[in-house]
C-alpha cells in the first residue's frame, strides 16, 4: 500500500504498510517510522527523523537529526548540510551534496554493516573538511563531477563517475572503479583491485599483490613485480612502468623498467610490445609477437622469441659509453629481425637515417682473428658497423680504418654468431 501523509508537528507510524511517505512542514517536530519501508522527508529545519525497521529513505533539512534505525537505509540532509546522520544497524548510505557542519555517526544506535558515502564533492573517508566522521565508513561513491575520492584504513570500495576522477584507497584491501573519464587511481598499501573503466586512466598499485585492469582507453600502469595487469588486444595503447622484475600475459604496448637495479621481464603475450630497460643490466624475454627491445644503459640480455623483433640501441639522451655490451640470444634473419641504431647515440651514422646499412661504409662482416687488443682486425675495416663472424661480436667503428675506435667499441654480441647478418638487417633512426 502506498500512503502519503503530511504533518505539522510530530507523528509515530505503526503497522505493516509499505512505501509510506511522510512530509513534515513545521520546524522542531519528530517523525518515527514504522517497521515497513518508509520515505520520510522534512522540509523544515531542526527536526528529528527516525526510520525504525525496514529499508528507509530519510531526508532532513538544515539542523536536523536523521536516524536510520534497523535496515539498509539512505540518509541525507539538504540545504546547508548542517546536522547529524546516524545510520544504525544495516548497510546504510549517506548522501552528501555539500558540506557545512555535518556529523556522520556510525558509533551510535548499534551502528554496523557496510556503509557508503554517496557524494558529488571531493570527499575523504579519513578526514573531511566540514564533516565529523564518528566511526568508520567503508565505501565511497562519486555520482557526478570531476571530483576526488579518498579511502581510509578499511577495505574500501570506491567508485568514480564519467568525469575525470582522482581516487585513492590508502591502506587495506581496496577495490576501486574509475568508470568513465580519464581517471587517476592509486590503490595505496595492501592487496588492491583497480579497474580503470572507459577513458585514458593512470593506475598505480602501491605495495601488496594487486590486480589492475584499465579496460578501454590508452592506460598507464605503475606497478611492481608482485602485481598483475589484465589487458586484451584492441583496448587502446597501454604503457606499464615496472619497478622490479615482472612476468606477464597482458597485451600491452609499452613496458618501461624503472627500478635502478637489475631487472628481468618476460612477456608471454602475442601483441607487439616495446620494452625499455634502465641504467643497469636487464634480462628481457619478449613474447611471440613482433616486439621491440631497448636495454638502454648497461649490458643487457635480449631474447626475441617468435615474431619479427627489433633490437634497439641508443636513443635521445643516451651516451654511447653508457650502453655496455648487450647479448642478443636469438637473432634471426629468417624471422626478419632488425637491429635498430639511433644516430643520436651512433652519431657517425647520421647519413644513414631512414635507411639500412647496405650503403658504402655502412656494414662489413668477416672472420677477424682476436688478439691481445681484442678482435684486433676489426678496427682496420672501412665500415662503421663491423661484425666478427668468429664470435658474434658487433662493433661500432666511427673512425673507420684509423686504429682504435675513438668513442666506439663492442656494443652487442649475437649468440651463435649467425652468418646471415647483413647490412639489410639494420635500420638507422634519428
Amino acid at each position: 500500500m502506498d500512503t502519503t501523509v503530511s504533518y505539522d508537528t510530530s507523528a509515530k507510524l505503526s503497522g505493516g504498510a509499505t512505501n509510506v511517505t511522510i512530509a513534515m512542514r513545521a520546524s522542531g517536530g519528530t517523525i518515527i517510522g514504522s517497521n515497513a519501508n518508509d520515505v520520510i522527508i522534512s522540509y523544515a529545519t531542526n527536526t528529528i527523523l527516525k526510520g525504525g525497521a525496514g529499508i528507509d529513505a530519510l531526508k532532513g533539512s538544515s539542523g536536523s537529526t536523521v536516524w536510520g534505525g534497523i535496515g539498509n537505509d539512505a540518509l541525507e540532509i539538504t540545504n546547508s548540510n548542517t546536522g547529524t546522520l546516524i545510520g544504525g544497524a544495516g548497510d546504510d548510505s549517506y548522501n552528501v551534496a555539500q558540506v557545512g557542519s555535518l556529523i556522520i555517526d556510525e558509533n551510535s544506535d548499534g551502528g554496523s554493516g557496510i556503509d557508503t558515502v554517496v557524494t558529488t564533492i571531493d570527499f575523504s573517508l579519513t578526514s573531511q573538511t566540514g564533516v565529523t566522521l564518528k566511526g568508520f565508513i567503508e565505501n565511497l561513491t562519486l555520482t557526478a563531477g570531476a571530483v576526488q575520492g579518498i579511502g581510509n584504513n578499511l577495505n574500501n570500495i570506491i567508485k568514480g563517475n564519467n568525469q575525470n576522477n582522482i581516487l585513492n584507497g590508502l591502506d587495506a584491501n581496496d577495490t576501486i572503479y574509475g568508470a568513465g573519464g580519464n581517471d587517476t587511481i592509486d590503490g595505496g598499501n595492501n592487496n588492491d583491485r583497480l579497474f580503470g573503466g572507459e577513458g585514458n586512466d593512470s593506475l598505480t598499485a602501491g605495495s601488496g599483490t594487486d590486480l589492475l585492469t584499465g579496460d578501454n582507453g590508452d592506460d598507464t600502469y605503475n606497478i611492481d613485480s608482485s602485481d598483475t595487469v589484465v589487458e586484451v588486444p584492441g583496448q587502446g595503447f597501454d604503457t606499464v612502468n615496472v619497478f622490479g622484475s615482472w612476468t606477464t600475459t597482458a597485451e600491452v604496448e609499452v613496458v618501461n623498467l624503472t627500478f635502478s637495479g637489475a631487472n628481468s621481464i618476460t612477456l608471454n603475450n602475442t601483441l607487439g610490445t616495446t620494452v625499455r630497460g634502465n641504467t643497469v643490466r636487464d634480462d628481457i624475454v619478449a613474447g611471440i609477437g613482433s616486439d621491440t627491445m631497448n636495454g638502454r644503459a648497461g649490458s643487457d640480455v635480449l631474447t626475441g622469441r617468435g615474431g619479427a623483433d627489433v633490437f634497439e640501441f641508443g636513443g635521445a639522451g643516451l651516451a654511447l659509453t653508457s650502453l655496455g655490451t648487450d647479448t642478443i640470444t636469438d637473432f634471426s634473419s629468417a624471422q626478419t629481425d632488425v637491429i635498430r641504431l639511433s644516430a643520436s647515440t651512433f652519431t657517425a651514422l647520421a647519413s644513414f637515417v631512414g635507411s639500412n646499412l647496405t650503403g658504402s661504409k655502412g656494414f662489413i662482416a668477416g672472420h677477424y682473428q682476436s688478439n691481445n687488443s681484442g678482435n684486433g682486425g676489426v678496427f682496420a675495416q672501412n665500415a662503421y658497423i663491423v661484425y666478427n663472424l668468429d664470435n658474434g661480436l658487433l662493433f661500432y667503428n666511427p673512425d673507420l680504418t684509423t686504429g682504435g675506435y675513438i668513442n666506439g667499441g663492442n656494443f652487442a654480441t649475437l649468440t651463435g654468431a649467425p652468418a646471415s647478418l647483413g647490412g639489410a638487417n639494420f635500420a638507422v633512426v634519428a
